[in-house]
């Protein structure tokens, strides 16, 4: 286990009043259906991250992103 805290990022893609999600593959949370994200990289903004996270998993870009909100949870 890391002795950082690894921080999510998760991106919540609208469109025509439809949310985009994906079923997750991964060890965490596998069979799952969530939205695009992943962990945030050293001297990322959560925005880049957002965006890099949304474009390695979904090949999208995302237009006119912007910052919501953060929560604090253990995982």
């Amino acid at each position: 286990m890391s002795e950082r805290p690894k921080v999510g990022v998760g991106a919540i893609m609208l469109r025509n009043g439809l949310v985009l999600v994906g079923k997750r593959l991964g060890s965490h949370g596998s069979g799952t259906w969530t939205i695009p994200g992943g962990h945030l990289e050293f001297g990322e903004s959560f925005i880049q991250c957002a965006e890099r996270e949304v474009l390695e998993e979904t090949g999208l870009r995302l237009a006119n992103p912007r910052f919501s909100s953060v929560s604090n949870g253990v995982m």
